[in-house]
């Protein structure tokens, strides 16, 4: 069987490689590569020594399958799968994660001094090299002889979209166990453009939109309840009522009554009779002409009338207010307006 080995002969070929293994530290790649060794054996234990070959590469490993071309398709992917699933359950409940790519080929290869060669091994990198972490590749050569084995292997099978090669590829689906346990999407330095633009393609930007207004209505909302409302002072200014304006007081003399007219009169009489015999007595005694000339005067002011008696007692009022004192007149002392 090495002797087979050593030819060049058509097996199926896994190719596995440590993503970003060189970006690791040398303990990091150590224990990455430890983890991967151990998968590896542990996949294979139920396979024959003679039906595969294990090639330890720096970052991975090339597992050949040299059995009958059945059981090369089936321990193949059987390998892969089992890889994968302990990888899965690694990354969910151990400390280190690990991420691995998957390629598998069927076509020629050999061995030489402990290492792989051949197109079958070049083929198997190069498309494991488009796998997603911890996802299985398979060519288009592997996938119509793997299809026509059983119905039950037609359908693990999906076509993979990869513009980048010329033949077509396909990707192993995942079992519903492995599936919700652990997505494909690695940690975020391994996720590349293509990725993120798969990932927002299914996100539904109507749904986003509007979730993000009906956040920010609830924030205003609550602003609003939360800040206090100041209240408002408005500061008038006070009416001043105008004072009334002052109005001018007149005060008019009181006009004599008909009673102090006549009293008037009748002195004014007296005062002629008396004015008389003062003017044939002063004719004797010269003494009393100046009584005579006071008689004469009162006599021609009674002689006047009513306009007189009022300037008469016009002038009473100015002497008392200017506090002169003057000899009254006989129409004064009969009306009793001379203040003695």
């Amino acid at each position: 069987m090495n002797d087979e080995k050593n030819k060049t002969s058509i097996w199926s070929v896994v190719a596995l490689d440590i993503i970003d293994y060189s970006k690791k530290t040398g303990a990091e790649q150590l224990e990455l590569k430890k983890i991967l060794d151990g998968f590896i054996h542990h996949a294979v234990i139920d396979i024959a020594q003679d039906d595969r070959l294990i090639v330890d590469t720096v970052s991975g490993a090339v597992i050949i399958c040299s059995g009958p071309l059945e059981d090369a398709l089936e321990d193949a992917l059987f390998i892969s799968i089992t890889i994968r699933d302990e990888i899965l359950n690694n990354n969910m409940h151990g400390a280190t994660p690990l991420y691995v790519q998957f390629g598998i080929h069927l076509g020629a290869a050999r061995v030489v001094k402990n290492s792989t060669v051949g197109e079958g091994v070049d083929e198997a990198k190069r498309i494991m090299s488009f796998a997603k972490p911890n996802q299985i590749l398979v060519s288009n050569v592997y996938f119509e002889m793997a299809s026509k084995l059983t119905q039950e292997m037609a359908q693990m099978f999906e076509k993979y979209e990869m513009h980048a090669h010329e033949h077509d590829v396909y990707s192993v689906r995942l079992l519903k166990e492995a599936a919700t346990e652990e997505p494909l999407i690695p940690a975020a330095d391994h996720v590349t453009p293509a990725k993120w633009q798969s990932i927002t393609a299914q996100a539904n930007w109507t749904y986003i939109a509007l979730s993000l207004l009906v956040l920010a209505a609830f924030f205003a909302l609550a602003k609003t309840v939360v800040t206090p409302v100041e209240p408002i002072i408005t500061v008038e200014q006070p009416v001043v009522a105008e004072p009334p304006a002052a109005t001018e007081l007149t005060v008019e003399p009181n006009p004599p009554s008909a009673k102090e007219v006549e009293a008037a009169k009748v002195v004014q009489k007296k005062s002629k009779q008396d004015a008389t015999v003062k003017a044939e007595e002063s004719t004797n005694n010269p003494e009393q002409s100046a009584e005579n000339t006071n008689a004469k005067t009162a006599e021609s002011r009674a002689e006047k009338g009513d306009s007189k008696v009022e300037s008469t007692w016009e002038s009473l009022k100015d002497s008392v207010k200017k506090g002169t004192k003057r000899e009254c007149t006989q129409a004064e002392i009969a009306m009793n307006q001379c203040a003695k």
